[in-house]
């Protein structure tokens, strides 16, 4: 049976040898980070986690508050959006945070080795192409990035650790 550890760096190899760039967040838990340009200055990015538990054969994708409802007034409007999406796309489920107002999109995966290079490649594709629909039909309802895409160190490791929250409370 393959560990974490090695499934993780299957996928590594694989985007090595097929030029994906792609950033390891926290080798420790195995949490990899591949981010697609959507524009000129945005971009989506997608974290790959590894899942230690469940025999090492599971994988989390996460396209964690890709978007901002513009306020509390438009929040019923965006969750009929998102109800939609959820309809039209089963490789990715989207949901509020009904406090903060930040649109996440995640899936799961069981991966197996020898193949989890391309499986999980080809699902961090298919979930950034699928961001980028979803940002044409909640265009009305989502405040428009004015700065900078490219996150620090510091906006990373808060990402990762919202990450690391939501999935021990799973």
């Amino acid at each position: 049976m393959a560990t974490t550890e090695t499934l993780r760096t299957e996928f590594e190899r694989y985007m090595d040898e097929h030029n994906v760039k792609y950033t390891v967040v926290n080798e420790a838990e195995n949490v990899v980070l591949l981010s697609f340009s959507r524009s000129e200055d945005e971009s989506t990015r997608v974290f790959v986690d590894f899942d230690e538990s469940d025999n090492a054969s599971s994988v989390h994708f996460c396209v964690q508050n890709f978007a901002k409802v513009k306020s509390q007034d438009l929040l019923p409007k965006a969750l009929l959006i998102v109800n939609e999406l959820n309809m039209n796309w089963r490789w990715l489920k989207f949901y509020i945070d009904v406090n903060s107002l930040e649109i996440t999109a995640d899936s799961d995966a069981k991966v197996f080795p020898g193949t989890v290079g391309d499986e999980c490649t080809e699902i961090c594709f298919r979930a950034a192409n699928i961001i980028d629909e979803a940002f044409k039909q909640l265009d009305a309802v989502i405040e428009k990035d004015e700065g900078e895409d490219t996150p620090s160190k510091e906006e990373l490791l808060s990402m990762l650790k919202q990450l690391m929250d939501q999935i021990s409370n799973e």
